[in-house]
């Protein structure tokens, strides 16, 4: 549980007629995330390399009523290091604290456009 105290987690309802991954998919594909994960248990999107910007992931995961958002940016060892260890692997995309500000920042607005798609409030 401690892996996920870092992400931003969100539970979606959603109405079983919906085409939850038509949606997640074209969202992908307009902000530029690619597929790197995926499996009958769900995806994972990342864009970016890590190298000028942090990379920012999104993991969806099929649910009973809807779907699983999980959102984060990931700090690399290369990352780290260069920061003397002072970001964490994972780092939250909820405004508020000064580690990784401008891929926090990116990351919330590109969700928010997949939250806008789905129905959902914005991550503020």
């Amino acid at each position: 549980m401690a892996k996920e105290a870092a992400r931003m987690v969100m539970e979606l309802q959603a109405d079983p007629n919906t085409n939850i991954w038509g949606i997640i998919d074209a969202w992908a594909q307009e902000m530029d995330y690619k597929l790197v994960w995926s499996d009958e248990s769900g995806r994972i999107y990342r864009k970016g390399t890590g190298l000028w910007l942090l990379p920012r992931m999104l993991q969806a995961t099929p649910t009973a009523s809807g779907i699983r958002l999980e959102a984060w940016v990931k700090a690399d060892f290369i990352n780290r290091l260069l920061s003397l260890f002072i970001l964490p692997p994972e780092i939250m995309i909820e405004s508020g604290g000064k580690k990784a500000f401008i891929p926090r920042k990116k990351a919330r607005e590109e969700v928010n456009v997949l939250l806008q798609g789905l129905g959902q409030p914005p991550i503020v």
